[in-house]
């Protein structure tokens, strides 16, 4: 039997079918391209902050130098991060005056001095502490003949409290910077990535992070890989940078967090003295 239109019954069923099936495939279409949107954009800001990380932490690192590692296990180091360099000249008014090379000057200003480190006959570091660097106009302390000449477009400063430097010494200010890989504030229950210099503020730089986040150690002139950092410091020779990026929400269809593996190795100066 025809209706009115002339569509059999079961033709209309027919159709309705069809459209059903349609429109379920068109909404599973969507429903999957939406996911995979939500993904893909985890997983982009997963690797943005991996990323971030390894440019924050790894251009510190790299200025390691020998002595200059003072603390290190997977979730943490610490280490002297030189930020100007010079020479030494004479004394004046109990202040051992220095000459600088041209440094940056906003990596200068920002810089909390943890200690001064001068190179010895040997070859040595000696680490000095406890003391304050301010700008010197005594330019005469750095003209006598047994001293040394202020550097062109260079800095004088004055050291003041801690042993004395000898005069004619290279040295660099450094700052005690700690990175390390701890709960977030920002993002509560999540991991975040912490740098604290010296006594300051312990400053979170970026978050999140997987928990398995954290530092890797390079051993010996094989630079072998191992997961715990040495007895003696002094046998590192770098470190790899374990920086597992973690998005900050849940992509659809997913349980956890979109994480981004990135490793990088920085390789450094440090030796036992």
């Amino acid at each position: 039997m025809n209706d009115r239109d002339g569509f059999s019954l079961i033709e209309l069923l027919v159709a309705m079918t069809i459209l059903a099936i349609l429109g379920a495939s068109v909404t599973r279409m969507l429903v999957y391209n939406s996911r995979y949107v939500t993904q893909l954009d985890a997983m982009m800001n997963a690797r943005q902050a991996a990323r971030a990380a390894m440019h924050t932490v790894g251009v510190e690192l790299r200025m390691i130098s020998t002595g200059g590692l003072t603390a290190a296990d997977p979730k943490s180091v610490t280490a002297r991060i030189p930020y100007a360099w010079g020479m030494t000249c004479n004394m004046d008014a109990g202040d051992r005056i220095a000459s600088l090379v041209p440094t940056d000057s906003m990596m200068f200003a920002s810089a909390t001095a943890g200690g001064i480190g001068y190179r010895g006959i040997a070859g040595n570091y000696t680490f000095i502490t406890g003391i304050t660097v301010a700008t010197s106009t005594a330019i005469q302390a750095c003209d006598d003949a047994d001293s040394v000449r202020v550097v062109p477009e260079g800095d004088l400063i004055a050291i003041t409290g801690g042993d004395p430097v000898p005069a004619g010494s290279l040295f660099y200010l450094y700052e005690l910077v700690q990175y390390s890989f701890a709960p977030s504030v920002d993002l509560p229950g999540r991991t975040g990535l912490w740098r604290q210099a010296g006594t300051g503020p312990n400053e979170e730089l970026i978050a999140p992070f997987d928990t398995a986040a954290g530092f890797a150690f390079l051993i010996g002139s094989n630079l072998a890989v191992q997961d715990t950092a040495p007895a003696v410091l002094g046998t590192l020779r770098g470190v790899e940078l374990r920086l597992l990026g973690s998005s900050v929400v849940i992509p659809q269809g997913r349980t956890d967090p979109e994480v981004f593996d990135l490793r990088s190795t920085v390789l450094f100066l440090n030796a036992q003295q």
